[in-house]
């Protein structure tokens, strides 16, 4: 039988049935033990998702509302001039930020 040679080439004594049923029952025990703390870890990287999924809305939501205020302030105080210097830097700064996510998804398809 070849499951009885060692790689040295030496017979290897006869593991008894009941130890074989032990060892099986062990890895089925342990494999359960497993797939529980998986279950655990998955729980806990959701949640850590989704609370900071809720901190990244809650901060645009606010400085989009910041923004908003800004505006109607600026138009109500007649500030053009303002408002036209902010739509060009949101401009220059948008482009730029579109520019670098458009070359960093092309990298990320080459690499897949």
């Amino acid at each position: 039988m070849s499951s009885d040679v060692s790689p040295a080439g030496k017979q290897q004594p006869a593991i008894p049935e009941e130890w074989m049923t032990l060892r099986e029952n062990h890895q089925y025990d342990y494999s359960l033990a497993v797939l529980a703390a998986q279950e655990r870890d998955r729980e806990a990287e959701r949640e850590h998702n989704r609370r900071s999924q809720k901190t990244a809305l809650l901060f645009f939501v606010g400085l989009a509302i910041f923004l908003l205020i800004l505006t109607v302030a600026a138009f109500f105080l007649n500030k053009e001039t303002f408002l036209l210097e902010c739509v060009k830097y949101l401009a220059i700064g948008g482009g730029g930020g579109g520019i670098g996510y458009v070359f960093g998804f092309k990298k990320g398809v080459k690499k897949n």
